[in-house]
């Protein structure tokens, strides 16, 4: 019998052809090995050079990434930590180039050597690439590990909110009211500027090219380019399926196609770039579009991009865009958002952007214009740079937006009239252009000119709306709101100037003076609080600009000429204007003669108890006498009336009073007594005669006032009903409910506003006034600025509470009553357990995740192994449960309207995968024991293994190399030569848990049979023989290494019955039978990876611990416990606690624990079952005192507070101050309108350090009253004291209270 002789010669023949010739490499994308590697060329351990632990992982991209297959990641590098790149501060795009070039050299290293790792997109004006990750082969924290990478979130999703529209009016007028309001044509005519030479890209959803207003450029077509989702660029001509980005061009530098002159700068260059590639089906795009559209605008080398984009919130990666776009010579003008007051958007709140608020026709306002304040550490962390200041506020400057009339789609001659931030961002990029050609070339000399030489309407045009609002976000704001010099949250600067910011670039004169009065004296505003208006007004003739000379004071910047200058408006002032020639600089004062002036500031009251006394108030200006007497309407006695002139004469009833001087008062008061028990009943009404100096005679009536015996309080309005939304869904319109305002009064009409204060901003009613007994309702919704409603989601997640309040204001803005509320924001539940496919017991740290398709919620098992969920909208929604060494499996829900709670228990199976490692330049044998998930060759080496493959054809009796899509199936095997150290998987099909233990033997052809055995046993047991079938087992090449499968003793040829070795599953051996038959594989599709263990022979065992932070022993939830070189990893539970699949009892393994905030940890597995690890920074709050803890509303107190970083690493951290009674129940100032935010203070420790800080503030008069609570919070540590406050004033608390904090949502949306 020739049997026992063939082994030996097959394996001269084998070890021949290992020797003597390359195994020929597997065709498709295996790489063939002949092709050699370059020396000096990086390998992926070379570039994996940091910890990983100081790279920021977003917590949205762990979710999706524990829940998808494969997701994008948006990966961003810094140069200053990369050890193969150098940071530059060279401001060109070559430059920016050079640098992220050199930066994500590491990265293209490493996904070139590791599977599942595409780099997709590569950006150089941020430095960051989109990056798309197989989930099921690598993990974010190996990526993390990569030199450079600092921070690592998902491609953001960008809505494209869209503005209001009002109509298609035809054309009215030369120009639109918005080229007027920004002096755009007397710019073309003085300064003979159009836009000539520059060019501005808009980034936005594209352009109709063939509209009449764009129909001639030949630069639409040039300049055009659209890009994906992914950030690549897409081959496609100029188009625009939703009308937003051909409006912003329109205005930006259209024609008058229709007779009209539309666009600021007609002869601009254009650069239109669609970064909306999926309308009209999807009106959104991405993160990685909009920085290809801003990079190609930059490649382009635009001098203006308009940004008519945004979100709330702030967005750190805009930082670098901002800033390296305006580096490299792009001005980015950003829309500041359509979210109202006391809010934020980005990326207008990057502080080096022009943020851009709305104004109407009437330079008022928009109540939807976006402004807020920036406390840049606390808002920013440390992604702010150095030389931003502590606080700031949006927008910059602000341009006409309401009913802006411009080109749109559905025609070629198409127009439409649309309104929010988004129009008046176009109006400043086109002001720029026009600046930009006239020789400014640097953006931030444009942003300078643009906020330099912006006005805000004299004190007395800004309406009564647009103060509310201000005064909404604090009192402070209100008073910058009237100071032409300091930007506030509504106007910022002004209102841009095109003409003004060109005069100041030409530097050519300036023409500047002082208002005063013949004596010389400067000629000021009379208030004493807020400028009010009656001061000068100061015009000059050039474009008709106005300047409100508060204190007296004007400057404009002029071109040579002759130029008529005119004061006007000054109380007690007539105007005058002064001609001056103009060249170079002038100075000439403007001398008003004086002009009798006089009105009522405050009249008699309705009643007037006798014996009492009230005031009357009048402005008066340049009187030489006064006469005051009783109306024939009058019924009183004149001798029981007593009126004195305060300061100047007593008792003038009657009399005139002849002044020394002429007499100017602002107000002059009169005090007005009635004496008499008998005068009750009576009625006062007096005539006030004042004579002018020019000999103007004026009357002014006062009263009637009815004298009583006890005055009667006029009745205030009152928040008579209210009907507040107690419980909401998280997807539904933020609306509080309706409330009732009545004026209570049976005589007097009263005027109020009413003020709803929420977390996320304050918004104020338009004013209203009311007749006696008279009602209004206030049921305001919020919506975005397209008038897409604005869900509860946007302040707070299910499960959460709202604290509001509404706030009722007079005519004065004084408030005058407050009333609480409170709105839960509910859903319904979804809760189950789930439980081990083979153990049936609990699982906890499974990531449970449930979707409808629109939303999605998710949360991670306990202790028990229960999890519970709420969501908020009818309907199915699908549960899966997935962790990195279990699931993922799913069911679904059917909510009803009620949102009934439903319970849905999973069942989930460990994963069977089971990684192999191989040394680079040797030969491995890999043996699939059962069917492998995909099922071709493909699956098992990787596209990208740069490896040798050879597979056996025993019909042939030959090696053949298989392609990538060859089939492989259950018990075959595999010769692989990889050229470098490479890691291999080999993961068993199907569901865990959900197979049913069968699979299809594998045939055994007569002769010699390349397979892997069924199970780990020796070889004749093992292989499960027929005596006249399989006679010899050999053993090919060495078997891959791992920590997962025990090692294989069998070594060479052995005959049955002469070993007891075993042979390992995971190799392939010759066997050689006498006739054809079959083998049966052990390991089913839909198997578990305990249930392959014991299928395969294999003694395992499962493993538990727990994982504690070592500062205090506080359990670590979320902490991720891998075994080193294996699949297998666990997620901790609320508890701190991990429970580990099987692995192989007699390999020695450890476990490589890591969490967020936290140094890993390396430990062998059985050393001890609880693991400790140290904190990088835990900021200790080691004492915390007040030094008065009784106290009255107005009164100082100083919070002490010590700190300890406790970590391992130097550190920063936010340290917040609160105060309010909401702090015992664990709520935050945010969320809790009885808590005050009282300091935050950025706070560096190096490891083990201590500090200590002092905090001293006041009882804010809107703080609430009784037991209260202070806080100090850090990340880590929370200490409550204890305090009483006092309300000894038994009044009213101060309601307009500072701006709110604002929420952080990664998610943009367009203005």
């Amino acid at each position: 019998m020739d049997g026992p002789s063939r082994p030996t010669v097959f394996v001269a023949l084998m070890t021949l052809l290992l020797v003597t010739s390359p195994v020929v490499a597997a065709t498709g994308s295996l790489t063939d090995a002949s092709t050699g590697t370059d020396e000096d060329a990086l390998t992926v351990s070379d570039v994996q050079t940091q910890s990983g632990t100081d790279v920021r992982i977003e917590s949205e991209l762990e979710r999706s990434a524990a829940a998808a297959d494969t997701v994008e990641v948006f990966v961003r590098m810094d140069a200053e930590v990369s050890e193969f790149a150098t940071a530059t501060d060279a401001a060109s795009a070559t430059a920016l180039k050079r640098e992220a070039a050199a930066t994500q050299r590491p990265l293209e290293t490493y996904a070139d050597g590791v599977d599942g790792v595409e780099i997709v997109t590569e950006f150089w004006l941020t430095n960051a690439a989109l990056v798309e990750i197989d989930t099921t082969r690598v993990d974010l924290t190996d990526l993390a590990r990569v030199d450079g990478v600092t921070e690592l979130h998902p491609n953001y999703e960008v809505e494209l909110g869209e503005p209001a529209v009002t109509d298609g009016s035809p054309a009215d007028g030369e120009v639109t009211y918005g080229l007027d309001q920004v002096n755009a044509p007397a710019v073309w005519e003085e300064f003979d500027a159009t836009g000539e030479g520059v060019s501005v890209a808009v980034v936005d959803t594209g352009l109709t090219a063939s509209h009449e207003q764009f129909a001639d450029r030949k630069d639409v077509a040039d300049n055009w380019a659209e890009f994906d989702f992914d950030g690549s660029e897409i081959e496609s001509e100029p188009y625009d399926r939703n009308g937003h980005g051909t409006h912003v061009a329109g205005t930006i530098l259209g024609g008058d196609a229709d007779g009209q002159r539309i666009g600021v700068a007609p002869d601009a260059e254009l650069i239109p770039i669609g970064v909306f590639p999926g309308m009209p089906d999807r009106e959104s795009t991405t993160l990685a579009a909009i920085v290809a559209g801003l990079q190609e605008a930059v490649e382009q080398d635009a001098d203006v991009a308009n940004f008519s984009l945004g979100g709330s919130g702030f967005a750190a990666i805009y930082v670098d865009v901002i800033r390296n776009a305006q580096m490299a010579g792009t001005l980015v003008v950003s829309s500041a958002g359509n979210d109202g007051p006391a809010s934020e958007g980005t990326p207008a709140n990057v502080y080096d952007a022009l943020a851009i608020g709305a104004t109407d026709a009437n330079e008022q306002i928009a109540d939807f214009s976006t402004g807020g304040t920036v406390a840049t550490d606390e808002d920013w962390g440390p992604v702010a740079p150095d030389d931003w200041p502590e606080t700031y506020v949006t927008p910059d400057v602000s341009a006409p937006g309401v009913d802006v009339r411009s080109s749109d789609t559905g025609g070629d001659d198409a127009y439409a009239e649309l309104s929010g931030t988004s129009m008046a961002a176009p109006h400043t990029s086109g002001v720029a252009a026009l600046l930009a050609a006239q020789g400014a070339d640097d953006p931030a000399e444009i942003k300078t000119l643009l906020e330099e030489t912006a006005t805000k309407p004299a004190p007395d045009r800004i309406s009564k709306q647009v103060a509310a609002d201000a005064k909404a976000v604090s009192d402070a704001q209100y008073e910058t709101l009237y100071t032409d010099t300091e930007r506030d949250v509504r106007y910022g600067y002004g209102i841009i100037d095109a003409y003004a910011a060109s005069a100041a670039l030409a530097d050519d004169g300036r023409i500047e003076g002082t208002v005063v009065d013949g004596d010389g004296t400067p000629i000021t505003d009379r208030s004493e609080g807020v400028p009010d208006g009656s001061g000068p007004s100061v015009t000059i003739d050039d474009a008709d600009r106005t300047q409100y000379a508060a204190d007296g004071t004007f400057a404009f910047d002029v071109t040579e000429g002759r130029y008529n200058v005119t004061a006007a408006g000054a109380f007690g002032y007539e105007n005058a204007t002064a001609t001056v020639d103009a060249s170079g600089s002038v100075e000439r004062d403007i001398v008003l003669d004086e002009q009798f002036a006089l009105e009522v500031v405050q009249g008699q009251p309705s009643e007037l108890e006798a014996g009492r006394t009230a005031d009357v108030a009048v402005n008066v200006a340049h009187a030489e006498a006064l006469t005051v007497e009783l109306s024939n309407e009058s019924t009183v006695d004149e001798a029981n009336v007593t009126v004195d002139l305060v300061g100047i004469e007593s008792d003038v009833l009657g009399d005139t009073v002849t002044f020394d001087e002429p007499m100017t008062a602002t107000p002059a008061t009169l005090e007005v007594t009635v004496d008499g028990a008998d005068t009750a009943g009576e009625t006062i009404v007096l005539e006030h005669t004042f004579v002018g100096s020019d000999g103007t005679t004026e009357t002014v009536t006062t009263g009637p006032t009815t004298v009583v015996t006890e005055v009667t309080e006029a009745d205030p309005l009152r928040i008579v009903e209210t009907d507040i939304v107690e419980e909401a869904l998280a997807s539904e319109q933020i609306a509080p409910g309706e409330v009732v305002v009545k004026n209570t009064d049976d005589e007097v009409t009263q005027n109020g506003t009413v003020v709803w204060k929420t977390p996320i901003g304050d918004f104020a009613s338009e004013e209203f006034e009311l007749e006696p007994g008279e009602t209004t309702t206030y049921n305001r919704t919020l919506s975005y600025g397209d008038g897409t409603p604005t869900p509860w989601s946007y302040i707070a997640d299910t499960g959460e509470t709202v604290d509001h309040r509404f706030v009722l204001l007079d005519g004065t803005l004084a408030p005058i009553q407050e009333e609480q509320f409170t709105t839960e924001i509910v859903g319904g539940e979804l809760a189950g357990t789930v439980t081990d496919a083979d153990t049936g017991n609990p699982l906890p740290g499974i990531e449970i995740t449930a979707t409808n398709g629109d939303r999605r919620v998710s949360t991670v098992t306990d202790s028990a192994g229960e999890y519970a969920v709420i969501v908020d909208a009818p309907g199915e929604w699908t549960v899966t449960a997935n962790a990195t060494s279990y699931g993922p499996t799913s069911t679904t829900a059917r909510f009803n309207e009620g949102l009934d709670p439903i319970e849905r228990n999973l069942t989930v199976g460990s994963d069977p995968t089971f990684e192999l490692s191989m040394e680079g330049g040797r030969v491995y044998s890999v043996g699939l024991p059962g069917p492998v998930e995909g099922g071709t060759v493909g699956d098992v080496v990787p596209n990208g293994t740069n490896a040798m493959v050879l597979m056996y054809n025993e019909t042939t009796k030959g090696w053949e190399q298989p392609s990538r899509d060859d089939e492989v199936e259950p018990l075959d095997a595999l010769l692989v030569r990889p050229v470098e150290d490479t890691t291999m998987t080999v993961e068993i099909a199907g569901t865990p848990g959900t197979g049913d233990g069968v699979t299809e033997p594998r045939d055994i052809e007569r002769g010699w049979n390349f397979v892997a055995p069924p199970v780990y046993d020796d070889p004749e047991a093992a292989f499960d023989h027929d005596s006249d079938a399989i006679r010899s087992v050999t053993r090919v090449q060495r078997a891959p290494d791992s920590k997962m499968v025990p090692e294989s003793e069998f070594d060479g040829i052995e005959l049955f019955d002469e070993t007891t070795n075993a042979v390992s599953p995971f190799s392939g051996y010759l066997v050689f039978a006498t006739k054809d038959g079959q083998l049966e594989p052990t390991v089913a599709g839909g198997t578990t990876l305990d249930a392959a263990y014991e299928d395969l022979e294999i003694d395992a065992e499962r493993r538990t611990g727990t994982v504690q932070r070592r500062a205090d022993g506080a359990p670590v939830a979320g902490a991720t416990v891998h075994v080193t070189n294996t699949t297998v990893s666990a997620t901790t539970g609320a508890d701190g606690t991990f429970t580990l699949p099987a692995l192989p009892t007699d390999v020695e393994q450890e476990v490589t624990v890591t969490a967020e905030d936290f140094e890993p940890k390396t430990v062998r597995l059985d050393e001890s079952e609880t693991i400790a690890l140290e904190s990088n920074a835990f900021f200790d709050i080691t004492a915390v005192s007040v030094n008065e803890t009784d106290l009255d509303i107005g009164d100082e107190y100083t919070v002490t507070y010590e700190l300890e970083n406790r970590g391992t690493e130097r550190a920063s951290q936010i340290v917040d101050v609160e105060f309010g009674p909401g702090l015992e129940d664990g709520k935050r100032a945010r969320l809790a309108d009885d808590i005050v935010s009282i300091n935050s203070t950025v706070v560096d420790l190096e490891a083990g350090e201590t500090t200590t800080l002092e905090i001293e503030s006041e009882v804010l008069d809107e703080q609430a009253t009784g037991t209260s609570r202070i806080g100090v919070f850090t990340a880590d540590d929370r200490v409550l004291r204890t305090v009483t406050v006092n309300d000894e004033t038994d009044g009213g608390s101060e309601l307009v209270a500072p701006p709110s904090e604002q929420p952080v949502s990664p998610t943009p949306s367009a203005a």
